[in-house]
């Protein structure tokens, strides 16, 4: 009885995704959607860059104009949901939130790191690293924990990057007098490609790759003695994989979840990109690589980090429709 409840629920996943969202919020809801039981489909903008990632791993997309009228529960992974009209459509929203306390709007909801929160409402409320979902794939990286020299420093600011960090960086390392390789991840449609291309092509000097549109980060953490993210889910994924991290976040919604790492000292957090120093952040990378911070950051790793965090996430999704049939 319960697998059938379970199979004929009908889902929608409601996730940002337009070229300026980078892709977090795609990779993080489509490890969950894999967890789940029931017919999913995704609702993302008309002209997404993340269409073809999203059917080929075998679900259907559809634009929010051809939403049907009601849903036995809708995930929202976007900060700009237009959450009243989603409430209309059914009696279980769920929203993951590390940013903006939406618990007014949600009935489940999501915070995927661990701290003490008031539930103002109603909301199911789970919190906590057991429901950080990171795919399995990173903790079964095959790498040696970094021991020695640091030879490859990879950036990974995001697939948009709004604010050219990655440019910004890179100006940084060429400075460094330090030996290492760099690699550099960007998406095709980042807003500052052209500029990033440019200085790689006439003024980096070091030994360097650049990557576009990298379907996941698997590689790059395989290859990676020390990467420099912005904030939010890659970090998590980064640490899953057990490569030490400097992390510099461009977006506020990125603040918390960092902070918190940050106090775990399972990262190196440099801060806001918004306070950005060139300066400044040359003698706190020079420092960060002649030092032990990096050893002593991969002891740490991957922490208290799980590969059950989708799967828990799932349960609790599904059984909170099992439970409201049970009391039909």
């Amino acid at each position: 009885m319960q697998t059938n409840l379970f199979s004929s629920q009908n889902w929608l996943f409601h996730v940002a995704a337009e070229a300026n969202a980078g892709g977090g919020h795609v990779s993080r809801s489509l490890v969950l959607a894999r967890q789940m039981q029931g017919y999913i489909q995704f609702s993302i903008a008309e002209h997404s860059p993340y269409k073809s990632l999203i059917s080929d791993a075998g679900f259907s997309v559809i634009t929010p104009e051809q939403e049907n009228p009601s849903y036995d529960g809708i995930w929202i992974d976007s900060y700009k949901a237009d959450f009243d009209r989603y409430r209309q459509k059914t009696n279980r929203l769920a929203i993951i939130e590390d940013h903006k306390d939406l618990y007014d709007k949600a009935d489940i909801y999501i915070r995927p790191y661990p701290g003490s929160f008031t539930n103002h409402l109603r909301a199911a409320l789970f919190t906590g690293f057991d429901y950080a979902f990171i795919d399995q794939k990173y903790f079964n990286i095959e790498r040696s924990k970094q021991t020695g020299a640091i030879k490859t420093i990879s950036i990974f600011m995001g697939r948009y990057d709004s604010v050219n960090a990655t440019e910004n960086i890179l100006r940084v390392l060429q400075t460094v007098p330090d030996h290492f390789m760099t690699q550099i991840i960007i998406g095709s449609k980042s807003a500052h490609r052209s500029s990033v291309e440019n200085y790689l092509d006439t003024n980096y000097q070091r030994p360097h790759k650049l990557i576009m549109d990298c379907p996941d980060l698997c590689s790059v953490y395989q290859e990676s003695d020390l990467m420099i993210l912005s904030g939010g889910v890659a970090v998590l994924e980064c640490c899953a994989a057990q490569v030490p991290a400097i992390v510099l976040n461009i977006a506020d919604n990125q603040k918390p979840l960092s902070a918190f790492l940050a106090e775990q000292k399972m990262i190196a957090y440099a801060g806001n990109f918004s306070d950005f120093n060139a300066d400044r952040f040359k003698k706190y990378l020079t420092d960060f690589l002649r030092g032990q911070a990096c050893h002593d950051i991969v002891s740490r790793l991957p922490g208290p980090l799980t590969p059950y965090g989708a799967q828990n996430v799932a349960l609790a999704l599904n059984d909170t429709l099992r439970e409201e049939a049970g009391h039909a």
